[in-house]
C-alpha cells in the first residue's frame, strides 16, 4: 500500500507494551525518506525495542498535557525536517543507555533545549536573558550553547542559525517561557 499510495505522513498509534508496527516504521524510515513517521505511545515500555525503529516522532501520551504540547512540537519538527522525542521519551532514551542514533539516520534530532536555544538566538538574547527565562544559570546556559554550537559544527550563533537554515530547519519563538505564542 505504501508503495501505492505514497504518502508524506504516517500516524501509528502504538498500544500496549509492544511494538506492533515496528516493521512498517522500518519500512518507512529505510525504503521511504520522503514519508514522515509519527508515532504516539501508551506506554514506555515500547521503547525497549526501540533500536528497532527510527520514526521522526515519538511522543508519549503521559507528555500530552505538558505545557508545551508534545503532540505539536511533533508536527512542528515533522515540518521543519527534523525529529522529536517528547520528555518522557528522552528521559526512558537516556535512563536505559539507549542511544538516539543519529548517524544512522539523515535527520538531526533537536532536544527541546536545543530549540529553546535557537529561539533564543533568533530573538538575540543574551545568555543571562536565556538563563533568566530558562530558569537555569548563566553558566548552564554557556554549556548548553557551546554544546549545540559543536553539534552543528559552527563557532558562534549566526553561524548557527545560517547552519540550521542551510539544513531546512525553521525556528519559531514559540518554546521559550512567557511567551505567549
Amino acid at each position: 500500500m505504501l508503495a501505492e499510495v505514497k504518502p508524506g505522513f504516517v500516524f501509528i498509534h502504538e498500544r500496549g507494551e509492544q511494538l506492533e508496527f515496528a516493521e512498517l516504521v522500518r519500512y518507512i524510515s529505510q525504503s521511504r525518506p520522503n514519508t514522515r513517521s509519527y508515532i504516539l505511545i501508551d506506554s514506555l515500555k515500547v521503547l525497549e525495542d526501540y533500536t528497532k525503529i527510527d520514526p521522526d516522532v515519538i511522543v508519549a501520551d503521559a507528555d500530552i498535557f505538558l505545557p508545551n504540547n508534545p503532540l505539536v512540537q511533533g508536527l512542528m519538527a515533522m515540518v521543519a525536517g527534523t525529529t522529536y522525542r517528547s520528555p518522557s521519551v528522552e528521559n526512558y532514551l537516556h535512563q536505559t543507555s539507549q542511544p538516539i542514533d543519529q548517524s544512522a539516520s539523515t535527520r538531526i534530532v533537536l532536544s527541546l533545549r536545543e530549540q529553546q536555544l535557537l529561539e533564543a538566538y533568533v530573538l538575540g538574547l543574551s545568555n543571562r536573558e536565556v538563563a533568566e527565562q530558562l530558569n537555569l544559570s548563566v553558566r548552564s546556559v554557556q554549556t548548553y550553547s557551546g554544546q549545540l554550537l559543536a553539534r552543528l559544527g559552527v563557532n558562534n550563533r549566526q553561524k548557527a542559525l545560517i547552519q540550521i537554515a542551510k539544513m531546512g530547519i525553521s525556528v519559531t519563538t514559540r518554546f521559550l517561557k512567557g511567551n505567549p505564542n
